[in-house]
């Protein structure tokens, strides 16, 4: 199971019924001959736009939509970002993105599925890279 939080003016919960995947990745330069301290750390996650999971606040995941639109020169641009990947009540891993940003957002409907589908890529803001955070081995 999945689960996502995303902060700033509206808290955006996205739980295992909408979240289908996650991958995090700690980028270096190809062009890089050794370790090196021009690196970001990003999440790529993966989910449906269901209305059956809709709250009383709408369907969680049009804040996204929000959120990408947003442009750099606004403080909620950057914002914390947690993934937890769980399993038999075990938290196997907790990424913990504290100044993350937007790089792309996608949604796919088809008229065929009914549902759409979303792709949100985010990364850490450069100069806070070492505060992101890789946890997991505890319970929920």
């Amino acid at each position: 199971m999945i689960q996502v939080s995303i902060g700033g003016p509206e808290n955006i919960e996205l739980s295992e019924k909408v979240m289908t995947y996650v991958n995090f990745s700690m980028i270096t330069p190809t062009d890089s001959n050794a370790r090196s301290t021009d690196q970001y750390t990003q999440l790529l996650l993966k989910g449906k736009v269901v209305p059956s999971v809709a709250s009383a606040d709408g369907e969680p995941t049009v804040a996204l939509d929000r959120w990408a639109a947003v442009t750099d020169d606004k403080a909620d641009a950057y914002r914390p970002v947690t993934a937890k990947v769980v399993e038999s009540g075990v938290v196997l891993r907790e990424y913990k993105l504290p100044c993350a940003y937007v790089v792309n957002y996608k949604v796919d409907y088809s008229d065929t599925e009914g549902n759409g589908l979303f792709t949100l890529q985010v990364r850490q803001k450069k100069d806070k890279t070492k505060d992101t955070t890789v946890e997991g081995g505890f319970g929920i």
